[in-house]
């Protein structure tokens, strides 16, 4: 029987009430034939002792212990060791079901794909779950992927979490260095150079929406700065390769732009945000009526300016809605 080794990827950082459950998820999953690395990303509580602890008992285990340099070198690192034809990654604050690694390389050898995304769920400090899964399993036209990740409709979402790949997809690809939204600014790599992608119905990924997220100014003009940058890479990219999608791309530029502004007024670079929004439609104004027509909050900005408001509140509560059901 084919055997291949998943190399099963988990930065550690300051998790300590869930490092436990997460990594027993891992070892006691039902294929076991893994890898598993720990990437201990200089975290000051007990993570590190904790993986050591684990990898006495587990040889498949093998830690590295590295001063912080964030989620993308922690996720480079593994990358940049691992052996397995295919890769995982897993959060350490969440948690997989226990035939995780067996029924994502069952669709992925099945189907002969490069990349199987499978259904997550959403877990809420109030213990209230949100599911994600596609309704219409099976393989995906890397195209179709591509216009769905770039219209925020793909059902396999901008996370590298809850997807298996073939190792080789990662050849000369990794993760941004000290910068947020790294998965935005990786994914799109990823599918591009899948031939082949799977959508898989089976719900096998935890992932746990913590309490005490950082919402500082300057952290959240950081994140704004991060995503953008990473969008305005990918509009480079999809001109060179997908320039059917250039304009959808620049819609949903306008729109996060337009919502950010709304998120931070108030803070210490609501300026900053209104003087690159004023730059961003002088640049593109000539392609106003192609980009208006994919989303409800352009062609408020362009056209119907009093309801922008309106559109916005309704956009981020059916935002609201999805992430709290």
């Amino acid at each position: 029987m084919n055997s291949p080794i998943i190399s099963v990827i988990v930065p550690v950082y300051r998790v300590e009430p869930y490092l436990r459950r997460c990594l027993d998820s891992i070892v006691n999953q039902t294929y076991r034939n893994l890898e598993i690395i720990l990437v201990d990303d200089g975290s000051p509580d007990r993570c590190g002792e904790i993986c050591d602890e684990y990898a006495v008992v587990d040889k498949r285990i093998i830690v590295i212990h590295q001063e912080n340099k964030g989620l993308s070198e922690a996720r480079n690192s593994g990358l940049d060791i691992a052996t397995g034809s295919f890769i995982l990654f897993i959060d350490s604050d969440d948690w997989v079901a226990i035939n995780t690694c067996e029924s994502a390389l069952q669709h992925i050898l099945e189907q002969h794909a490069d990349m199987v995304c499978f259904g997550f769920q959403t877990v809420f400090p109030s213990g209230i779950k949100h599911i994600h899964a596609t309704i219409s399993p099976g393989a995906q036209d890397k195209a179709l992927a591509m216009h769905q990740l770039v219209w925020h409709r793909w059902i396999a979402g901008d996370v590298v979490w809850n997807k298996l790949y073939s190792r080789h997809l990662f050849e000369g690809v990794r993760f941004p260095p000290g910068r947020l939204h790294e998965d935005l600014a990786t994914m799109y790599k990823l599918i591009h150079r899948a031939h082949s992608i799977y959508l898989s119905s089976d719900l096998l990924y935890n992932y746990i929406k913590r309490d005490g997220a950082i919402t500082s100014d300057r952290y959240r003009y950081q994140a704004h700065n991060d995503r953008m940058r990473s969008y305005y890479e990918r509009l480079a990219f999809l001109q060179d390769q997908y320039p059917e999608l250039v304009d959808l791309q620049l819609s949903m530029m306008l729109r996060m732009m337009l919502i950010d502004r709304y998120r931070m007024k108030g803070d210490l670079h609501e300026k900053d945000l209104e003087i690159e929004l004023a730059h961003f439609v002088d640049q593109h104004r000539g392609r106003r009526r192609s980009m208006a027509r994919y989303a409800r909050l352009c062609r408020c900005y362009f056209y119907y300016r009093p309801l922008l408001p309106l559109a916005i509140r309704i956009s981020l509560k059916k935002d609201n809605a999805v992430n709290n059901p």
